[in-house]
């Protein structure tokens, strides 16, 4: 999310750090909300993954980046086309598309690896239909992220109108 900070109007004195400080404060507050949001979606998972928030303050453009090194969050946040496990018949998913939760699943896996499947003579399976947690949290936050970024300028301003 790119802003851009143009000030219009009469020329005052302004404490740009103290600009910059109510905005650096925001970031971190959106930063932990966003990661709030994606560990919300693993609740119920047993392996845990870690998320890191990155906050980026420049010239020109204020954002907050969220990252994970889990593989299995990344096939399940953008989907895959094949699918090497063979699930029990019982399986229920824990997500759903474009919900932010978890939910308890149900089933489990009964061959893994494509190795094991081909020796069985199991072809690969219907692959892992995208989650799309990330575009689902973009959407939802980006509204307040930029009502909390422009009253962050707002307190950061206070004192050139008073």
């Amino acid at each position: 999310m790119t802003f851009t900070i143009k000030y219009i109007g009469p020329k005052k004195n302004f404490d740009v750090d103290a600009i910059r400080l109510e905005m650096l404060n925001e970031l971190r507050r959106q930063g932990r909300i966003f990661k709030n949001d994606f560990k919300a979606t693993t609740r119920t998972w047993e392996h845990q993954p870690e998320f890191k928030e990155e906050i980026h303050l420049g010239a020109n453009q204020a954002s907050v980046t969220v990252t994970t090194n889990s593989d299995i969050y990344k096939f399940v946040d953008k989907g895959t086309r094949i699918r090497w496990a063979l699930m029990s018949g019982n399986w229920k998913s824990k997500t759903r598309t474009g919900v932010i939760g978890s939910v308890r699943g149900r089933g489990r896996m009964v061959i893994c690896g494509r190795r094991a499947m081909m020796k069985r003579r199991i072809k690969a399976r219907p692959g892992i239909k995208a989650r799309k947690f990330s575009s689902t949290i973009k959407t939802m936050r980006t509204p307040g992220f930029t009502r909390g970024m422009q009253n962050a300028i707002k307190r950061g301003l206070k004192n050139v109108w008073e």
